[in-house]
């Protein structure tokens, strides 16, 4: 019998790639594999990128970088969360590019470098209006002077959009605003001498509907995975199976699992092997769908840590078979509308005691 297992579709994969390479022309690519690649496995899929010629990648933590470099991506590595000032000795030994986004954080990084006698790699963070973190887009003398060069080589500066997924009117002005803000906030740089680096701003739906936005290089995570709907030629990575572990009768009336879920009528029931321990939503308890020999069959009573209970009635099954949780006409973006999140939240949810297995 078969172990719960993400199973990566890496001929879909190279067609995303191929198709992202292609819409950034002659951008640069940052492939964004923080986050465990969004559930998809960060070093075997660091690694099929960088063998298919992808030499950037981003990281959302010190730990992950490091995990990069030891599975022996060579390329750069960008740092996007805050990594300690002490372990700033570390990101230099791991050649590893870190963000920094105010200018508290570039003195507190500065003086790290300094007390170690290292210089590091840094790429500016521009708040342009999501109001997150960033160096206000207005003030590029600030960052000029957060950026000390005997302590700080300026690898890049970049921003993110707020809204680029949106397809409405306020939507658009709001990305339109934010980017021009952006090439602004550029000039001004270029103006006062300041040696930047790469610049990117174009996140995956940015990348396939604002390419005027391009610049030097584009921040790609969702594409390479085909989910978040940048465009409808992407084809999803991931899916999810697990085995259907028993097959048993239970009457009207009858309680299944935890709670006081009742059934309301004779039901042929399948107990799967696989739960919220294995990053499945508990939000799909009594919402959720799987598919099993092809016929979808609805999940019934609560999702359990290790199992999860799915109403068989009527459909051909046997001990042994295959459960598709993700997969096979369910989609990512099903179990998010069933859970009331997105397809990101479901993937990257998906914990490492699944096995990863990769297909062709």
């Amino acid at each position: 019998m078969k172990n719960a297992a993400v199973i990566l579709n890496l001929e879909n994969a190279l067609f995303n790639l191929n198709l992202v390479r292609e819409r950034a022309a002659d951008a640069d690519l940052y492939a964004v594999v923080k986050a465990d690649a969004y559930g998809h496995g960060t070093t075997g899929f660091a690694r099929f990128l960088s063998d298919n010629g992808v030499k950037r990648f981003v990281a959302g933590s010190l730990d992950e970088g490091k995990r990069l470099r030891e599975s022996g991506i060579t390329g750069e590595i960008l740092v996007l969360g805050a990594t300690p000032p002490e372990s700033a000795e570390e990101l230099c030994y791991l050649k590893l590019s870190q963000s920094i986004f105010c200018a508290e954080y570039a003195r507190e990084l500065a003086l790290a470098a300094r007390l170690n006698g290292i210089k590091l790699k840094v790429h500016v963070k521009v708040d342009t209006g999501m109001n997150r973190l960033g160096f206000p887009w207005f003030a590029p003398e600030q960052i000029a002077a957060s950026c000390p060069t005997e302590f700080f080589e300026t690898s890049g500066v970049f921003t993110h959009f707020g809204s680029a997924d949106g397809r409405d009117a306020q939507s658009e002005m709001r990305t339109r605003i934010q980017g021009e803000r952006f090439i602004n906030c550029l000039d001004g740089l270029d103006k006062i001498g300041f040696e930047r680096g790469v610049a990117h701003c174009c996140n995956s739906r940015a990348l396939f509907r604002y390419p005027q936005y391009r610049l030097d290089a584009v921040r790609v995570g969702a594409a390479l995975y085909g989910i978040g709907g940048a465009d409808r030629a992407l084809k999803p990575v991931l899916s999810m199976r697990a085995p259907l572990l028993q097959v048993r009768f239970a009457d009207k009336g009858e309680y299944i699992g935890y709670g006081l879920r009742k059934l309301k009528r004779p039901a042929k029931l399948g107990i799967v092997g696989a739960g919220y321990g294995h990053g499945i939503s508990r939000r799909l308890s009594d919402k959720g769908s799987v598919l099993v020999n092809g016929q979808k069959c609805p999940v019934v009573g609560r999702i359990c840590m290790d199992f999860l209970t799915v109403d068989l009635t009527g459909a051909e099954a046997e001990t042994g078979d295959d459960v598709w949780i993700i997969g096979g006409g369910i989609s990512a973006s099903d179990c998010a509308k069933h859970s009331g999140t997105i397809d990101y939240e479901i993937v990257t949810a998906l914990s490492a005691r699944n096995e990863r297995l990769s297909v062709r």
